[in-house]
């Protein structure tokens, strides 16, 4: 295999992982969000 085509498909992989786990963060990102807003609705009215 070539070196030039083995480093775009290590560049792919990482890519492909770092945007799921850029999904995932967001997913339980806004689920934390959510939950905190639940728990004291009355202090994020200010």
């Amino acid at each position: 295999m070539n070196e030039s085509f083995k480093i775009k498909f290590i560049q792919n992989v990482i890519c492909r992982m770092n945007f799921t786990l850029h999904l995932l963060n967001q997913k339980t990102f806004m689920k934390t969000e959510v939950e905190i807003f639940f728990q004291n609705p009355i202090d994020k009215m200010d």
